[in-house]
């Protein structure tokens, strides 16, 4: 299981604040017209947003890029659904890594190993998966930096209509939470901090005045940003360790996103992404869906350790959702709620993407019963106790190929012939039949020792210098002589027995089980093994066709 590591999508970056396009936005970015002396939208070329939903708190980490205008000072403004007392702020200087490998693709590849794991139990497949496999090897994030204020900028808040809950300044930035009665007073507000807006640029916050919803204003001077680059793929890699961030704490019964204050921008676009911490369902609605990705996450390689009081897990696994929007910015007629629940199907990919060995466990049983019962009815149509017999002999399958010859030897296919009753119970008093079954089982362990003690062998005589060997080297050898002595001893019978068990031959039976020999099951084994081979195949391409 190999990681897609394929890096794009590199634009000059800098934290102000969120106005996402795509499936993230959060807020407007406003900044002045170097024409006139109103106020404009900036423009936002890229977010990036972290989520951690824990008891019914959100924690959110915001970080924005945006075109470069100049060395003016820009203001970013943003809602949360929460009461101002309820919420918290804070500037992080570097933001998470997170970097993680799509769970649809790690599943698909779990199940290519899945399928040669099961292929390679019927053995003879093994040369024809290894030169494939040399065959096919042979041939085979995105957030901004945020660096310094609005120089020293303050916020002052106006006692009729705005109240001021919270004010900071940190690593270059100054945020507050306020709330405000009226857009006017908002307009009065942003006038007060010395930006001559345009009212009729803030229309869309009236959405939220008058509701349980808090305002996040912050201030920074792009003259100070520096640029950083981005990358993102299939494989989700995070670049973010020089960004700074905006840390939002606050509580919410479902986890939020700030969509339509981004509207502003009109047909633009503005790229967004999202990753939240667990398996979610966001609530895409129609006039956005076509543009959104959602995609699911296993993470192996994540750091938290400047940002413990987003995240203070010690996992070495964590999953996480990652939401992408490419939408034009006018389609975002409504914000962007997120359930807290993982999808089904998302589960069963987690599970096989995480879970390979018990994933392939248990489809090797599935498989290994489903075609013993398929052909075991058509070819052994009169069988007693059918459906027990088949099913041991597909669990013996999941063992190789080997252990299914064993067990289809010492399986009873045909009824006893009355006159062989009296002979047959006679073998069994005198333990013949016990004895002939493990013989059996022994030569077939034999036939594999002997296959493993070859190297060992040739390793010993092909020396023509006198040279002291190990006992190791002569373990897999003295095993194979036991085995043969065993068997030997095994399938010896007395000189006063011998008639009984010619008339056992001349009736057809087997000698080693003690029971009526079946030409079915030599015609079992084959199509077993090809029946089985197309099933694996079936069934993982059928899982695969699903994720």
């Amino acid at each position: 299981m190999k990681k897609i590591i394929i890096s794009s999508i590199i634009f000059i970056l800098f934290f102000c604040f969120l106005i996402p396009n795509k499936v993230s936005a959060d807020g407007m970015m406003i900044l002045p017209d170097p024409y006139s002396d109103r106020w404009d939208y900036s423009h936002e070329i890229e977010q990036k947003a972290f989520i951690n939903y824990e008891n019914g708190v959100q924690k959110m980490i915001i970080s924005v890029g945006y075109e470069k205008t100049d060395g003016n000072s820009l203001m970013w403004i943003f809602p949360v659904p929460s009461q101002p007392e309820n919420v918290a702020i804070d500037v992080l200087k570097i933001l998470p890594q997170l970097n993680g490998e799509e769970i649809s693709l790690t599943a698909k590849s779990n199940l290519n190993s899945i399928r040669e794991s099961l292929s390679a139990t019927q053995i003879y497949p093994i040369p024809f998966l290894f030169v494939m496999r040399n065959t096919r090897y042979s041939s085979t994030g995105s957030g901004m930096d945020l660096s310094s204020s609005l120089g020293g900028k303050s916020f002052k808040a106006i006692e009729r209509d705005v109240v001021v809950y919270e004010h900071i300044e940190k690593e270059g930035i100054t945020s507050e939470i306020l709330t405000a009665k009226t857009s006017n007073g908002l307009f009065e507000y942003l006038s007060e901090q010395g930006l001559n807006v345009n009212s009729n640029s803030i229309p869309i916050l009236d959405t939220y005045i008058g509701k349980d919803f808090s305002f996040i204003a912050s201030w920074l001077d792009e003259s100070n940003v520096s640029d950083e680059s981005l990358s993102s793929s299939i494989t989700d890699i995070n670049y973010s360790s020089k960004e700074k961030g905006i840390f939002i704490t606050f509580p919410t019964d479902e986890l939020y996103f700030p969509l339509m204050p981004t509207s502003v921008y009109g047909s633009e676009i503005v790229p967004a992404t999202i990753r939240i911490l667990g398996y979610t369902s966001p609530k895409i609605f129609d006039e956005i869906e076509s543009f959104t990705e959602v995609k699911y996450y296993i993470s192996n390689d994540h750091d938290f350790s400047e940002q413990k009081s987003f995240y203070n897990g010690d996992d070495e696994v964590i999953k996480y959702t990652k939401i992408e929007l490419n939408s034009p910015s006018k389609y975002f007629l409504d914000d962007l709620w997120i359930a807290e629940k993982t999808p089904l199907k998302t589960s069963l990919i987690s599970f096989l993407a995480r879970y390979n060995w018990v994933s392939g466990i248990i489809l090797l049983v599935i498989s290994s019963v489903l075609t013993a019962l398929i052909v075991g009815s058509i070819i052994f149509k009169d069988l007693d106790k059918k459906f027990r017999k088949l099913f041991f002999l597909g669990i013996s399958n999941c063992f190789s190929i080997l252990f299914l010859i064993i067990s289809l030897s010492l399986t009873r296919t045909k009824k006893d012939a009355v006159k062989m009753k009296e002979i047959l119970d006679d073998m069994k008093l005198k333990r013949y039949v016990l004895r002939g079954r493990i013989a059996t089982i022994l030569s077939f362990l034999f036939l594999l020792s002997l296959l493993i003690s070859i190297p060992f062998f040739i390793s010993i005589f092909s020396s023509f210098t006198p040279i002291f060997y190990s006992l190791s080297e002569f373990i897999p050898i003295l095993v194979t002589i036991g085995i043969a002595i065993s068997v030997g001893i095994l399938k010896k019978k007395k000189k006063e027995d011998k008639v009984s068990v010619d008339i056992l031959k001349s009736n057809n039976y087997s000698t080693w089980t003690f029971l009526p020999k079946d030409g079915r099951k030599w015609v079992f084994l084959p199509i077993y093994s090809i029946t089985f081979l197309l099933v694996v195949l079936g069934l993982t391409k059928l899982i695969e066709s699903l994720l």
